[in-house]
């Protein structure tokens, strides 16, 4: 068995370098501090504080564990995907133990310590190594069970050490990654056809390390999943995920590079090795910034609890507070926020819970299902202004009741709509809460693995409501920009204002202006038309008018100017309404999302406005009836659409659906191959259309 008895000398050759600790770099969260954060878990490993780990590396630990005289057989395991590691030869090394509690003379099988191709067994408590050869970048490390013949194993403090160059093994691995490779395309290039067929939800949520994503599949299918790429094009052959969040079919997109455009679909491939592939969608990652907290371990001065009874309150609450941290530094961007975490007795409600203050001055009392991370959540929730701003208690244009009930900003309906899966779900709550998923009580978390959707979707909901005009600090003001406008860079974009049915924002050399234009004007004259463009470290639009290359820019009103890259003045924030509209006659409509496009200040943005003959600076309005403010961007293809002279349907696009129109919120980059008019109800309308 491989377990570490001296140093490295098993290790022992002269190819080897001396090995050099590389934990810090590239294994997060390697000691479960912050308990589950970065680690999957498919076999619902639980974490431990107790002493009774003789390889306990600080507080929390990792175990699997059934009762006496059961095994646990085989239940996966934990693990963690190790990324841009430098190509070479590694040593991962873990304190672990696989053992059989009645009969503690038995040497156990079936658990193992691996890393990329390679594993050890596990079995008496001790150290254990593993040696791997990495070729492309990343490797999967952890734990996996299988056949297991124990009823309780432990792992903790994982450690990584880079070995160097072996000119043997990196030409072993990277001959075994050809040919898997290989042997994958020859499957996908011979595979026969099928009528497996593949859809993208929408609404891909997205944060700054990890996506999420959702798909219907119909057909037969061996595998299912999701890939990403940079390119606009991603395939099975670049990343790609068939991991779930626990109990759903919500696919998980991790390790994400902050501030990135990724392209992002579903695919599903038959036993034969047929691939069918989704729409594909743009998303934007969130920039880097890293929220921070402090615990006072004030347990410690609790004079009603022994001293290992504190170490343990202690321990609870600085985990959970890890994690929490954790998890919102990957799903969301919070610019200059902390939180200062303190213990004291009969903090919150009744005889003791928990209570936070708007900014993330978090109480944590004695008693033990509140020092949990559903918790830390949800008061997490309060620092960052849900419960805790005006915003939310006294809004008229985002509360149906204006302090509470149905919560009616687009961006949280379309994330707890992605959930749900259910086309008709809406947030609601009351002047200090949020459901569904708001973990409102104790009861509601079970601060064990089974809750990490839970805890994901607490967040990312959070992050909608930010989105939608809650400020989550006093830095960023009424709402949190994010990549809300599917763009394409070398699209034309025409900006019709939503007050003026054939009104369209053109640009000159000096300035931008506004008038009554017709389809065939538009498309003839290229001042009209618009590059949309995004900038990823600051979550803002920019503007480039397509004849004169001038950039939209704000200096005490709307102008153009010239500039190669964009300044604050340059940069707007696109802030969609929370009505859609339906444009049109007759004969053809389409659904689509107008925006306000303001210059960034607060909670005093300029709005961009239009007038009958002019464009405008004013007061931001952001109720649904400030129509002047709001602009559609539109293709040229939705403009063809909108035109008289729309060519005859084939027979092949006919539905007989229901639906009068096609929702386009959430709104994508089109190509031909998916982009067309339909009839629905013997009405022409913009497609493509699914889900009907």
């Amino acid at each position: 068995m491989k377990r570490l008895l001296f140093g490295f000398a098993l290790l022992g050759t002269a190819a080897w370098a001396q090995p050099v600790d590389v934990t810090s770099q590239y294994v997060e969260n390697p000691d479960f501090a912050a308990r589950f954060a970065a680690w999957v878990n498919p076999g619902k490993f639980t974490y431990n504080i107790a002493n009774t780990f003789e390889g306990k590396s600080g507080q929390v630990w990792m175990e699997k564990w059934v009762s006496r005289g059961n095994t646990l057989g085989t239940n996966t395991g934990i693990y963690q995907t190790l990324r841009n590691l430098p190509n070479g030869t590694y040593t991962l090394v873990a304190a672990a133990k696989n053992v059989d509690q009645t009969k503690t003379a038995q040497i156990c099988t079936g658990a193992y310590l691996y890393a990329g191709q390679e594993q050890t067994a596990i079995n008496v408590p001790g150290d254990y190594y593993v040696t791997f050869t990495v070729v492309n970048g990343k490797a999967d490390v952890g734990v996996r069970l299988k056949s297991c013949n124990g009823n309780w194993v432990c792992i903790d403090n994982f450690r990584l050490y880079y070995c160097g160059e072996n000119t043997d093994s990196m030409a072993a691995e990277q001959k075994r990654v050809d040919e898997q490779l290989k042997a994958m395309a020859d499957k996908i290039e011979k595979a026969s056809p099928t009528s497996l067929k593949v859809s993208t939800y929408e609404f891909v949520p997205t944060g700054k390390t990890i996506a999420l994503g959702r798909s219907t599949v119909s057909g037969t299918c061996k595998e299912k999943g999701f890939c990403w790429s940079t390119h606009s094009e991603p395939t099975i052959f670049d990343e790609h995920t068939t991991e779930t969040l626990d109990g759903t079919s919500i696919y998980v997109m991790r390790g994400l590079s902050p501030a990135t455009p990724y392209y992002v679909r579903a695919y599903a491939m038959t036993s034969g090795g047929y691939v069918a592939y989704g729409e594909v969608h743009k998303i934007v990652t969130l920039p880097s910034g890293n929220i921070i907290y402090s615990y006072d371990n004030a347990a410690l001065n609790d004079t009603k609890y022994t001293e290992q009874q504190a170490l343990d309150v202690n321990a609870r609450i600085n985990s959970a507070s890890a994690e929490c941290i954790w998890m919102y530094n990957q799903l969301t961007y919070i610019p200059g926020f902390s939180l200062s975490v303190h213990y004291n007795r009969g903090a919150g409600a009744g005889d003791g819970t928990a209570d936070c203050s708007y900014g993330g001055w978090l109480r944590v009392s004695q008693n033990v299902p509140y020092q949990q991370t559903g918790t830390i959540l949800h008061e997490t929730n309060h620092a960052v202004g849900i419960g805790t701003t005006w915003e939310w208690t006294n809004n008229s244009n985002l509360r149906s009741e204006t302090s509470r009930g149905k919560w009616l900003g687009p961006i949280a309906t379309k994330m707890v709509r992605f959930i749900n899966n259910n086309t008709t779900s809406l947030m609601d709550g009351d002047k200090s809460h949020m459901w569904p998923y708001g973990i409102n009580g104790a009861n509601e978390d079970s601060y064990q693995p089974s809750n990490i959707p839970l805890y994901f979707y607490n967040i990312f909901l959070t992050h909608a409501l930010h989105q939608d005009g809650i400020p989550c600090s006093g830095s960023v003001g009424f709402a949190s920009p994010a990549y809300l406008f599917e763009q394409c860079d070398t699209t034309k974009y025409y900006l019709r204002n939503n007050a003026f049915a054939t009104g369209y924002m053109y640009g000159t050399k000096l300035s931008v202006k506004f008038k009554d234009v017709s389809i065939e004007e538009l498309k003839a004259d290229d001042s009209f038309a618009w590059y949309v463009r995004y900038e990823p470290r600051k979550r803002y639009y920019y503007f480039i008018n397509v004849a004169t290359g001038k950039a939209l820019t704000y200096d005490s009103g709307f102008r153009v100017t010239t500039c190669t890259t964009p300044t604050s003045a340059e940069l707007f924030h696109l802030l969609p309404a929370r009505v859609e509209s339906e444009l049109g006659n007759d004969n053809v409509s389409i659904r689509s999302t107008a925006y306000w496009i303001l210059h960034p200040n607060k909670y005093s943005s300029p709005a961009l406005t239009a007038t009958a003959k002019s464009v405008v600076e004013s007061k931001v309005d952001l109720g649904n009836e400030a129509i002047s403010q709001q602009w559609f961007l539109l293709t040229a293809d939705e403009l063809d659409a909108l035109s008289t002279g729309i060519e005859p349907v084939p027979a092949d696009k006919e539905s007989t659906a229901t639906r009068t129109v096609y929702d386009l919120s959430g709104r994508r980059v089109y190509d031909t191959s998916r982009f067309g008019i339909y009839i629905v109800n013997g009405k022409k309308v913009l497609g493509p259309i699914h889900n009907l």
